[in-house]
């Protein structure tokens, strides 16, 4: 705490003590009260403020929950865990900054978070917002180990999502496989580039970000036609508020692996690169991206991808699906065409089997139907068998 001070006024009748000071954030604020009959009861209350700023402890009045969330995020967070962490603080506590952000933390309390809580749930999938609420939790837990508050307020809260008939059904989690003829005849109208990226996205079970940093460095055997395309895996691309695109490896050893593609992949991205040439030829640039922005040099915007996925979608007249779910695609038609699941962790580089085992079990609706059709052709056969007629 900085240029801590104390002035005691006497002014119609009483005495009035205002203490000025400047918090950590660097921001000047000031308390004052009066009423006081005597100058020393003005004086006491007033050093009992200053001793309280000199010993650390703030004056949670002057801390909205907006402006400590913003030290909290500098303080805690920034440049000690990676970007994407920091972003999602920044993410979860704008929407909390939204509804309370002008409020001072000792004015919250726990049946304001519940009803905020309540509100998000309405808006954003169960998952979300718990992650939110886990990062609300150390906000909180911060602010009460700081003694700014007593309490906190998201101690008790309850994350549930309450079932509504009228709510839409859930998130699309993967193409069905009787939606994939049109998946792949609307891809076809897309030019060339997308064609290869939504098709190599679905075929290898890469990230979004892995196909944004891939380069061609990145792809084996592309000048022998007597072999298979294979991808060595090894970085993700990545865009940082005012930073621009960054490129990192990824997050567990598990990330790095080599796949090999099938025959139509391999055939779509030699296609693609002699066209990348002559394109590259063209426009006088030079890149060693296998896909590129509109000015064939710079890395993919996620959000321009998304666009044209929902084109796909649109034209094929199915629900939308995200990128990421032709990952997951990619994870239950391997497993269903017999795929060993290690092998299939391995690929989709994912830490352990569980996860995969997870994706599989989670997302497809065939696989309740399939193993539903299994047992009624299992119970017709005992059946069959039985002198008991139906």
């Amino acid at each position: 705490m900085k240029e801590v001070s104390l002035n005691i006024r006497f002014r119609r009748g009483s005495y009035a003590y205002r203490v000025r000071f400047t918090d950590e954030m660097g921001k000047a604020h000031e308390k004052s009260q009066g009423g006081f009959k005597r100058e020393r009861d003005a004086k006491n209350a007033g050093r009992s403020i200053v001793r309280k700023l000199e010993d650390g402890l703030k004056i949670n009045h002057y801390y909205t929950i907006k402006n400590f969330g913003e030290f909290f995020r500098k303080t805690y967070k920034k440049g000690k865990v990676e970007y994407e962490t920091e972003h999602s603080y920044e993410v979860a506590f704008n929407l909390l900054n939204e509804e309370y952000g002008k409020l001072h933390l000792e004015k919250f309390n726990s049946v304001m978070y519940q009803t905020f809580i309540n509100k998000a749930l309405e808006t954003h999938e169960l998952s979300t917002v718990r992650t939110y609420h886990t990062k609300y939790r150390s906000l909180f837990k911060r602010a009460v180990k700081l003694n700014l508050i007593d309490e906190d307020p998201t101690e008790d809260a309850v994350i549930k999502k309450i079932e509504n008939p009228n709510e839409k059904k859930e998130k699309k989690m993967i193409l069905e496989y009787e939606e994939l003829p049109a998946f792949i005849k609307s891809v076809m109208q897309e030019d060339l580039m997308y064609q290869v990226l939504f098709i190599l996205a679905l075929n290898s079970g890469m990230r979004i970000g892995e196909l944004a940093a891939l380069t061609w460095d990145d792809i084996g055997h592309l000048d022998d036609k007597d072999k298979l395309a294979e991808i060595n895996i090894s970085k993700s691309a990545f865009r940082q508020r005012n930073e621009g695109n960054k490129v990192k490896g990824p997050k567990t050893n598990s990330g790095f692996r080599v796949i090999e593609l099938d025959k139509i992949t391999t055939s779509y991205i030699r296609k693609w690169k002699k066209e990348q040439e002559k394109q590259n030829f063209e426009y006088g640039v030079r890149t060693p991206l296998v896909f590129t922005a509109s000015d064939h040099r710079s890395y993919l915007v996620k959000q321009t991808v998304h666009k044209r996925l929902q084109q796909v979608c649109e034209r094929a007249k199915i629900e939308q699906i995200s990128i990421h779910k032709l990952r997951h695609t990619h994870c239950v038609m391997e497993i269903d065409s017999g795929a060993d699941w290690e092998y299939v962790r391995k690929r989709l580089g994912h830490k352990n089997v569980t996860v995969t085992m997870n994706v599989y079990h989670h997302c497809s609706n065939h696989i309740a139907k399939a193993s539903f059709s299994k047992y009624n052709e299992f119970m017709g056969q005992i059946w069959g068998k039985s002198p008991v007629n139906l």
